[in-house]
């Protein structure tokens, strides 16, 4: 059985505010990153959820009609398929 994860009160009000469709695409990444990096803190940074261990590590952005989730160093990261979106020094997402 997964163990139950607390709200965190920093982002909680964020994820309330999101209209259904999206609400549940954030909180199914929001599990991804909580079950692939339980050490990372989630916080409210500029406006949206934050994991950050030594840095920052990824976020969920929500936009009118999709959500990304977005990495901070994913400029780095070896992606052969494509799937990472953004032309930046840094950031990279997934739509």
């Amino acid at each position: 059985m997964a163990r139950k994860r607390t709200p965190v009160p920093d982002t909680e009000p964020f994820f309330d505010a999101l209209d259904t469709e999206t609400r549940g695409i954030a909180l199914a990444l929001r599990d991804i990153v909580r079950h692939t990096a339980p050490g990372l803190t989630e916080a409210l940074k500029m406006g949206v959820p934050h994991w950050i261990g030594n840095d920052y590590v990824c976020y969920i952005a929500d936009y009118s009609k999709h959500v990304n989730l977005g990495f901070h160093h994913g400029a780095q990261f070896k992606d052969p398929t494509g799937l990472l979106e953004g032309t930046g020094k840094g950031l990279r997402h997934v739509k």
